[in-house]
């Protein structure tokens, strides 16, 4: 299923799956859209190796404090490289919680999401969202979890992420 079949396949979604409600909330829909834009026009054939030119810049950017990514582009770029490492899309509940954990302003500390069983956690939180928050300049990024297992596992399976 590609990028923009994901986002439109209203059978794809459960009622019950995170997320799922927000979908066609009109914010949310724009978003998406601006997403699956930015995904078409320029990075739906990218390398890994644009990528990473990319995201050099990006963080040098970011920590210089000339110009922080668009959220949207910064999704795009890692539904590709998730396309390129993993072999699929991004999906619903994993954009969302990007979208909502990733957008957060400076002047916050910290996030706090609980993510449902089988919706991505370690997609999400052990390489996208600390992808996103160091593109963004951050310096560091914190991970807790109660399960140093999972988070050594996804350590090894989203190793090309950092």
């Amino acid at each position: 299923m590609n990028f923009k079949q994901q986002f439109h396949d209203e059978n794809q979604c459960d009622s019950e799956e995170f997320g799922c409600r927000l979908l066609n909330e009109p914010t949310i829909r724009n978003v998406r859209n601006d997403i699956e834009r930015c995904y078409t026009q320029n990075w739906r054939e990218a390398t890994k190796d644009k990528i990473l030119s990319w995201a050099e810049r990006t963080q040098l950017n970011s920590l210089q404090q000339q110009k922080r990514p668009e959220i949207t582009e910064v999704i795009a770029v890692l539904d590709r490289l998730n396309e390129i490492l993993r072999g699929g899309h991004l999906r619903i509940p994993e954009i969302l919680a990007l979208l909502l954990l990733g957008s957060s302003n400076n002047n916050q500390k910290g996030n706090i999401c609980k993510i449902p069983p089988r919706e991505g956690r370690a997609t999400i939180v052990a390489a996208m969202l600390a992808t996103m928050k160091i593109l963004s300049g951050e310096r560091f990024v914190d991970i807790i979890t109660l399960s140093p297992e999972l988070a050594e596992e996804a350590l090894q399976n989203h190793w090309e992420f950092y």
